[in-house]
């Protein structure tokens, strides 16, 4: 069974999709991580992604579930993935839960709670690794320069240094993609869990939730 990672910016949903993929073998598509990798690109869809994740906008609904479909044909069918930031909106999610019918992959959508207080507290000071190939984020407290896992040395994201950015994506979060999560919510097809506690904290009430829909086994 496949997952779909949802929350409010600064939930830390990436953190926990690392943490599962490294001890369960789960790939991850990071919607995100895929768009900056294309912004990094000097093309008219590299320019124009760009400039959308800078104004802190959505991209075009439809391209999301074009890349996933992408990432999944090159999948086997027993290779789980966890779907970080996707879908976003209902329309896109029109696209996207039809897409993985049409190659027989079951899933279970987890929503990641956090207050906008909290999440704006906790954006405005993380750390960024630049590193399209990389991308792990640090909390503000992190005592080193340099990326642990590349070397690269860390920086604010764009769109983590404006406020109004913050604020704008929250916004959209609410208005576009809770009403995705609430009718996942209605079929059954989704878990929430409390992103107000210390990492450590947020990854076993996950594989507790996880384990109880026979997701995983924590035994592994």
């Amino acid at each position: 069974m496949d997952l779909i990672f949802l929350g409010i910016q600064g939930s830390g949903k990436g953190t926990q999709a690392r943490l599962l993929a490294d001890q369960f073998g789960l790939l991850i598509f990071e919607t995100g991580k895929e768009f900056r990798k294309i912004a990094e690109q000097d093309t008219a869809l590299g320019r124009q992604i760009k400039a959308t994740i800078d104004a802190g906008k959505l991209v075009p609904y439809d391209l999301p579930p074009r890349i996933a479909e992408e990432f999944v044909q090159q999948l086997g069918p027993d290779q789980r993935v966890i779907f970080d930031g996707v879908p976003r909106e209902i329309p896109q999610a029109e696209l996207f839960w039809p897409m993985l019918a049409k190659y027989k992959r079951d899933y279970l959508l987890v929503n990641f709670l956090l207050t906008e207080a909290e999440g704006i507290r906790r954006l405005t000071g993380r750390l960024n690794c630049p590193n399209p190939q990389c991308n792990a984020i640090y909390p503000a407290d992190e005592k080193s320069a340099t990326c642990a896992k590349c070397g690269s040395t860390l920086e604010k994201r764009v769109d983590d240094a404006d406020l109004a950015s913050i604020k704008q994506r929250m916004s959209i979060f609410i208005k576009q993609t809770m009403p995705v999560i609430e009718e996942q919510k209605v079929l059954g097809r989704a878990i929430e869990i409390n992103a107000q506690q210390s990492v450590e904290a947020v990854y076993q009430d996950l594989l507790e939730a996880l384990a109880a829909r026979g997701v995983i086994s924590t035994n592994q």
